[in-house]
């Protein structure tokens, strides 16, 4: 139907035509709009029975420009999804005028400034989509008036200051997701009114301070990102009521004492993160009521003692690192109930012993770190067994031969050990060198050989260099080629 100049949408056919003329040639040449056709008909535009625009869905479609204040115009409007496109400029204030609206979302494209306070005004949005764009300045204390919203993100952007404890309102809140912008302060204790929260996620800030307990409120919680600030103090006793969290990461803060046993009751765990602090102590037993576990990351902190024989009972267990710590003792058996695991990293501890025989049980390990204690005797022939991509047994006291099968292998260090004869022949055939400038070179001896394996070599699929030596220094260059 033609458009007639007695139209009561005459208004709204101007705005939209001046949204397509705003949105850019490449969205103009592909779409069908500016048709003589009521534009009620137009691709990615939904009307209700009274022919007013309720719907604009234009994600992915090559938008340009800015995102005009005449779009408030669009009275009826109760979708606006403008995501993945290339939109520059500020959100206009306004957008507060948009009372229908219950989904906006602007994700992934280029909008900065400040996140106007008229967005306060939008009291029936329940969807509040803002990451990956380049706002700046602070939230906006009047996001605490959007007691409907039940997903807001705003991750990924230039957001600055603190938590407004105005958001502590958003009881219906599902998902809060701030992560990757510079954030700070402490985290305000109204963050346990958020009582439907099911995702929280404020990675990669500046977060400082304690975690507060009442963290301990949100037991619909399911998935938990604080790793990346700077939180100091012990881990809250109160974590261990959150008892739906599957996915807890704390990697990469301040954090101090000792693991709570109440984190023993988050059986619902799958993975756990708490790398790169600060904590100590030992590992308990009750980390082996954890049998949901898949991942557990517990690398580069203070802890001390023997790896719990209970770490056998997380028969789905995929991923275990507790490198660099302080670890000791000989290995459990009990290790060799992990059936599933792929990734065993045990390096850089004070383990001694000798490798357990029942580790041959692990026939899906493909990533075997030991390197950096203090292991004794000889090599199993069973590592040879394995489907290893990756052998880091280097820095420990093995003896004997070393006769095991390395094809496939991506990455293997063997120095530093106290092997004897010569190497396995396939290592000398298949990575033997080719000319290389001296400096591409490790040298390495063993029982007076001159090895040399060059870091490049043409046939060679080691990411890494290999090394096999005792005791010589690394990075000395070559005088002679294989």
């Amino acid at each position: 139907m033609a458009l007639q100049a007695s139209d009561f949408n005459l208004n709204q056919r101007y705005i939209v035509a001046l949204l397509a003329f705003e949105f850019g040639d490449l969205f103009k040449s592909n779409v069908d709009w500016l048709s003589n056709m009521a534009e009620c008909s137009w691709d990615w535009i939904t009307c209700n029975d009274q022919g007013k625009v309720t719907t604009l869905e234009l994600a992915s479609e090559n938008i340009t420009g800015t995102l005009p204040p005449e779009i408030s115009g669009l009275e009826s409007l109760e979708y606006l999804i403008v995501g993945d496109n290339s939109l520059v400029g500020t959100l206009p204030p306004e957008i507060g005028e948009l009372k229908e609206l219950t989904e906006l979302k602007l994700y992934d494209n280029m909008l900065s400034g400040a996140i106007p306070s008229t967005i306060g005004e939008l009291t029936k949005l329940d969807i509040l989509w803002l990451n990956y764009n380049e706002f700046s300045s602070t939230l906006p204390t009047e996001l605490g008036a959007l007691r409907e919203l039940s997903d807001l993100r705003i991750y990924t952007n230039n957001i600055t200051g603190t938590l407004p404890s105005e958001l502590g309102y958003l009881t219906s809140l599902t998902i809060l997701s701030l992560g990757k912008n510079q954030l700070g302060g402490i985290i305000p204790s109204e963050i346990g009114d958020l009582v439907s929260l099911e995702k929280l996620y404020i990675e990669t800030n500046g977060f400082e301070g304690a975690i507060p307990s009442n963290i301990g409120k949100l037991t619909k919680l399911k998935a938990l990102h604080l790793y990346e600030n700077e939180f100091t103090s012990s881990l809250p006793t109160e974590l261990g009521k959150i008892q739906e969290l599957n996915d807890l990461r704390i990697f990469s803060n301040i954090i101090t004492g000792t693991l709570p046993s109440e984190l023993g009751q988050l059986v619902s765990l799958t993975l756990l993160s708490l790398s790169s602090n600060q904590l100590n102590g030992t590992l308990s037993s009750w980390m082996g009521d954890l049998t949901s576990l898949t991942e557990l990351y517990l690398p580069s902190n203070q802890f001390t003692g023997s790896l719990p024989t209970e770490l056998g009972n997380l028969l789905d267990l995929a991923i275990l690192d507790v490198s660099h710590n302080q670890l000791a003792s000989s290995l459990p058996t009990e290790v060799g109930n992990l059936s599933e695991v792929t990734s065993l990293r045990l390096h850089d501890n004070q383990f001694t012993g000798s490798l357990p025989d029942e580790l041959l049980s692990l026939k899906g390990l493909t990533d075997l770190r030991i390197s950096h204690n203090q292991f004794t005797g000889t090599l199993p022939s069973w590592v040879g067994y394995l489907d290893l991509s990756v052998l880091w047994i280097n820095n420990n006291q093995f003896t004997g031969t070393f006769e095991i099968d390395t094809s496939g292998m991506k990455d293997l260090c063997v120095d530093q050990n106290n092997f004897t004869g010569g190497l396995p022949l396939e290592i000398e055939t298949d990575y033997s060198c080719r000319p290389f400038p001296e400096e591409d070179y490790i040298c390495a001896s063993d029982s007076g050989i001159k090895l040399c394996i060059a870091t490049e070599c043409y046939s060679l699929e080691f990411s890494y260099v290999l090394r096999y030596a005792n005791g010589t220094e690394e990075n000395t260059p070559c005088e002679d080629s294989l």
